[in-house]
């Protein structure tokens, strides 16, 4: 068979299935154009299903199909479409495999199948979620399952019973979905697993299965993997590059590049074919199979013959530790959603920006842009025809700007083709304010990477690393030259936060720093060292890569990485702090309100997740979660405004409530331990009242002694002491009183601690009481002292603008 098949065999975007039937000599592919073809040494003909096609098999002389309706048919005959069902299943079919009688077949549904003699079994315990792939041993006595929860599980084809299981990956989700697909090795002892760089396999020793990493690396992680030959490996990884290993050796033999991240390999006649997610098919004849080794630079370990054995074990662990933490920077956050005739280029609480391609009826092509605003009173919906090709698109309560890329073609050693007017890089931008629009060409081969746009300002960051900054009103009043590539830009009001790379990836975590940037301090009239800007490195799970960035309606910055933790920013401490987990959204609109707006990955529709910290699970877990949201959200307010005693009154609310469970289980120290944590005078004068109640009801005199100490009364009394210039004998006195004594005659009388009400019984009633007392006086607001320098520098700055 030759490559020149493989121009032949092409389906449209998606998933592409192959098989074979090695009697006849004949290659079939299913894809999700729901076409069939079927390729011989002689010639290739095309079948179209009713159905897209998500799985193939080949089974007794019959084609095993499987489509996106959950139908498993066996077709006899693709001329009649003559068939009979095998299976049904709920959900999507996502992987067939076939050996001998056995068919084993996954799907969306948390179980995988196993049909046998025309009977039909489900395995169990299933997965947590569906299942991507399944794999017959060659000797019909293990079956496979790699579920999209990131397990691996093995069955007993013969007892069905789960005999191993082992976590692979995090639980899987978006583009990965229907990747990882192991295989077995041909003396069925050993199953190669995907998801990770580094090849490892789980082998069976002693009648037990043991899990043995290897010396393979892949620069990314592997997604597929044949084992066709005993020594002889086959992997796909996610950098789009095909690889033949020798097992043994642990030395790569031949790197093949795919054109696009492969879906699916076969191997064939010693041929291999390689179908990818754009839908091409290629056939790969000139494979070397271990015959000829071909040393890869930076896939081998290179030792010469002079060292000693000491040295080459030493230089292999320091070639497998570089290696083994390697991982690519990410590319820029992506804008838009890749679809030929609807594409979300941008989409916020604000509103949304789509690209629409459409014919009319006379049959001509038109494209155009939509923006929808989620309040209609802000401004009516715009609709412009799409004449630049336009692919990137952000927006502001200012306007929208949005920016279009040239074409590589259009641009060959500096000649540029007369007709490629519309390929030229531009900016467009389209006023909310005014009646204002402009259009800014770029230079050619300088594609803009990234778009931002804020009250008085937008700017965009290029391919050539550039940062041009202009006002809303189109005049570029700044460029500079970042140092390092961009990966995603933010705005509020006039804060400007940029993401970049501030170097290589660190032990496979990507070394992010982010920049915010005061817009207001950057006008000439202002002196160069009023500019106020704060660096702030990026915090993301291990192995992860950042896929949001943003600000919430309040202005507090928050990103999502691609493990689908939610993180915003504490700028007390310049770190970051994890608010949630969205495992359930694919794409990211908005925070707001300590809530994550997302769109659903099953329903498509927009749904909300509140903040939920991972605190470790106790008896007060709940309060301590609420505690640091509480805290963590007060820190962010008083950046900017004036705090009341109010807001500090909320937060001991949670603290004495704390002191109640603890006190009550028995856990005293605990219960101490949260008044410590107590802020107001009117919260410590609670805290000792319970504490005197409840230490005088139990006989624990010692609990009360402790709450003193950490209410700071034992240092108070110290310090008076000291001041006394001779000792006098006073009169008996509150010993916990920290507020002066009040005049008698008083119009709005203050309690003092004996008079504070009972926090902590068993009545519901009471514990009201306790709550509205704490809210009974309100306080006036009052300023936070000390100011943090930048704090003060902003307010100056603020004025100075008034």
């Amino acid at each position: 068979m030759s490559s020149n098949f493989a121009s032949k065999i092409a389906h449209s975007a998606g998933k592409v299935s192959l098989t074979s039937d090695s009697q006849n000599n004949v290659i079939y592919s299913g894809g999700n154009d729901t076409l069939i073809h079927c390729l011989s040494s002689e010639s290739m003909k095309t079948y179209d299903w009713d159905h897209s096609i998500t799985a193939l098999g080949f089974y007794n002389n019959s084609l095993i199909l499987g489509d996106s309706e959950g139908k498993v048919y066996s077709i006899n005959n693709l001329e009649t479409k003559e068939k009979s069902l095998v299976a049904s299943l709920t959900g999507e079919v996502t992987c067939i495999s076939v050996r001998e009688n056995l068919i084993a077949i996954s799907g969306e549904q948390s179980s995988p199948l196993i049909v046998a003699d025309n009977s039909i079994k489900t395995l169990e315990p299933g997965h947590n979620g569906g299942v991507m792939s399944v794999s017959i041993s060659p000797n019909l006595a293990y079956l496979s399952s790699m579920g999209y929860d990131g397990k691996l599980k093995i069955f007993d084809t013969q007892t069905k019973e789960n005999v191993y299981a082992l976590d692979v990956v995090r639980p899987l989700k978006g583009a990965t979905q229907q990747m990882l697909q192991g295989d077995w090795s041909p003396d069925s002892s050993s199953y190669a697993i995907p998801g990770d760089m580094v090849f490892s396999f789980i082998c069976l020793k002693n009648g037990s299965w043991k899990y043995e990493p290897t010396k393979i690396v892949c620069n990314n992680n592997i997604s597929i993997i044949k084992w066709p030959f005993p020594n002889t490996l086959v992997t796909a990884s996610l950098e789009k590059k095909i690889r033949i290993w020798n097992i043994e050796k642990s030395k790569c033999l031949q790197i093949i590049d795919s054109p696009e991240m492969p879906c699916s390999l076969l191997i064939f006649n010693r041929n291999l074919i390689a179908a990818s997610f754009d839908g091409k098919v290629e056939v790969y004849n000139n494979v070397e199979w271990g015959i000829k080794e071909i040393e890869e630079k930076e896939a081998t370990i290179e030792v010469s013959e002079g060292k000693n054995a000491d040295d080459k074990e030493e230089d292999e662990n320091k070639y497998f530790f570089q290696r083994a933490i390697g991982a690519f920077p990410q590319e820029p956050i992506a804008s838009a959603i890749t679809d030929t005739s609807y594409a979300i280029l941008f989409w916020s609480l604000s509103g949304k920006i789509v690209s629409k391609e459409f014919f009319t009826a006379e049959g001509v092509h038109n494209s155009v842009i939509e923006i929808t605003f989620s309040e209609i009173s802000f401004h009516k919906n715009l609709f412009f025809s799409n004449d630049y090709n336009l692919v990137l698109a952000t927006m502001g309560k200012s306007g929208a700007l949005l920016g279009s890329k040239s074409a590589e073609e259009e641009v060959d050693d500096g000649f540029i083709a007369e007709d490629s007017t519309h390929q030229r890089p531009r900016l467009v931008f389209k006023s909310f304010l005014e009646d204002h629009d402009w259009v800014i060409a770029l230079p050619w081969r300088e594609n803009p990477e990234s778009l931002v746009v804020g009250n008085t300002w937008c700017a965009a960051v290029t391919s050539l690393i550039y940062l041009r900054i202009f006002s809303i009103e189109g005049i570029q009043t700044h460029i500079i030259s970042l140092p390092l590539p961009i990966v995603s830009l933010a705005s509020y009001e006039n804060q400007f936060a940029m993401v970049y790379h501030s170097g290589p990836p660190v032990l496979g975590c990507q070394t992010l720093r982010c920049e915010i940037w005061q817009m207001n301090t950057l006008v000439t009239e202002n002196e160069p060292e009023t500019f106020v800007k704060e660096e702030i490195s990026i915090g993301l799970s291990p192995d992860e890569s950042l896929q949001w960035f943003g600000y919430s309606e309040s202005g507090l910055l928050c990103t999502v990485d691609s493990g689908c933790v939610v993180r915003g920013l504490w700028r007390r401490t310049g770190h970051w702090t994890p608010l949630c987990e969205v495992l359930d959204f694919n794409r990211i609109v908005g925070v707001s309100n300590n809530e994550i707006v997302g769109v659903n990955r099953e329903s498509e529709l927009l749904e909300t997740k509140p903040f939920k910290i991972p605190v470790c699970q106790n008896k007060t877990s709940e309060l301590e979660e609420e505690s640091i949201l509480s805290k963590f959200n007060l820190d962010h307010d008083r950046i900017e405004t004036e705090v009341s005693e109010k807001n500090f009154l909320e937060i001991d609310k949670l603290a004495l409530k704390g002191m109640q469970i603890a006190a009550e289980s028995g856990d005293y120290i605990k219960a101490v331990g949260y008044t410590k944590l107590l802020v107001t005078k009117k919260s410590k004068a609670i805290a000792y009242t319970f504490a005197n109640k409840f230490a005088t009801q139990l006989k624990i005199p010692f609990f009360l002694k402790k709450v003193l100490a950490a209410l700071g009364y034992e240092q108070e009394q110290k310090e008076v002491i000291r001041k006394e210039s001779k000792p006098v004998v006073a009169e008996p006195v509150n010993p916990v009183s920290f507020t002066p004594k009040q005049p008698e005659i008083q119009a709005t009388p203050q309690p003092t601690m004996q008079e504070a009400p009972i926090p902590f019984t068993k009545s519901k009633t009471e514990n009201m009481n306790f709550f509205e007392s704490l809210d009974a006086q309100q306080p006036l607001k009052r300023k936070i002292e000390p100011e943090s320098s930048s704090t003060k520098k902003r307010k100056l700055q603020k004025s100075g603008e008034n």
